[in-house]
């Protein structure tokens, strides 16, 4: 047969994605994961508390015990466990300041480590703001005068001025 076939082609299966109950791990982004694979992988209801057990791991999967029979009540009890967005939240805050300040008297010796700063950076500062904007409670924490204050401390003195005369003169 030629390139365009009659046959449908078989598309590989959404990879389901893992839990622990990590400080690090966004259990609302886990959950959405899993019910999109869910549907992907055409996995029946019936096999789907199952398949839940079988990707969490250590407190997460403690959480589920093995007579549980439906989906809305293994979420609740991972909710209940790990769905707090505020302990996210504090995490992710704990992770700007565990990355340190902005690594200046490198950038002649070492440019690949202010590169790896800036990365681990920008996707800390993206991660925060996926929080806020889930919701009020957590928009107030995550762009609130503190954690502001938290990033501008990441830089030496003499680039934030530059930052500043950037934003005012609009260059």
């Amino acid at each position: 047969k030629g390139l365009y076939s009659e046959r449908k082609a078989k598309s590989s299966p959404v990879q389901l994605p893992t839990f622990s109950g990590a400080a690090s791990e966004d259990f609302v982004e886990f959950q959405s994961k899993f019910e999109k694979a869910v549907i992907a992988n055409k996995i029946p209801k019936t096999d789907q508390v199952e398949k839940l057990r079988e990707i969490l791991k250590g407190k997460a999967k403690a959480q589920v015990p093995t007579k549980t029979e439906s989906m809305e009540r293994a979420w609740e009890l991972l909710k209940s466990a790990f769905g707090d967005p505020m302990t996210l939240l504090k995490f992710r805050k704990q992770s700007l300041i565990k990355l340190g300040d902005y690594p200046d008297g490198l950038a002649k010796s070492n440019p690949q480590k202010i590169v790896e700063w800036c990365l681990d950076f920008e996707r800390v500062i993206d991660e925060l703001i996926k929080l806020g904007d889930r919701d009020l409670r957590l928009e107030m924490v995550a762009f609130n005068d503190d954690t502001v204050n938290l990033v501008i401390d990441l830089f030496p003195v003499r680039l934030v001025f530059r930052m500043e005369k950037l934003d005012c003169s609009g260059r």
